[in-house]
């Protein structure tokens, strides 16, 4: 999956509407991949690289869809405090995103067993570490968080959450 990613970045920045963008912005950088799929089992849905800008503090996203490039216009960082977005290094990485999904679905099996996960939603990004962020919708509408450590696979964090606990009160 990283081959994957990093031939989408390399077919984006090759783009003439990538680099007419990266003439506007080039203080932007590479921050995250994003990725979500109705099956679990079988991840091969398009990949969304996104890229920040520090002298706004917004996110341009691109989606390669086979031969066209989608640019989503800049967006406010979504997050609960203001921080700089961390550059992704893809040479940084040592876990690819199956091996982290291996770890992920023991981690389910183990703690919770109950829990028959549906879709998944995949974001690679530099938070504490250079982490997958693998979060899993249930068939019981529940969320199944959880982090892993793109350089040594280690669980940074895991968590279970009702999605009627984000209902507006």
């Amino acid at each position: 999956m990283l081959s994957q990613i990093k031939n989408t970045i390399k077919d984006i920045e090759n783009s003439k509407d990538y680099q007419d963008w990266h003439s506007k912005n080039k203080s932007s950088y590479l921050c995250s991949a994003f990725l979500i799929s109705e099956n679990i089992n079988e991840i091969n849905t398009g990949w969304q690289i996104d890229y920040y800008n520090p002298e706004d503090s917004k996110i341009t996203s691109f989606i390669m869809i086979g031969n066209s490039l989608q640019i989503m216009p800049p967006e406010e960082v979504f997050q609960k405090e203001k921080t700089k977005i961390k550059e992704l290094n893809l040479n940084d990485i040592k876990i690819d995103l199956n091996k982290a999904i291996e770890t992920s679905k023991k981690l389910i099996k183990d703690k919770y067993k109950n829990e028959n996960p549906d879709k998944i939603i995949v974001v690679l990004q530099v938070l504490e570490a250079i982490l997958w962020n693998i979060t899993y919708l249930t068939s019981t509408f529940n969320i199944i968080n959880i982090k892993i450590n793109a350089i040594d696979n280690e669980i940074l964090a895991d968590s279970l959450t009702s999605v009627m606990s984000f209902k507006q009160k």
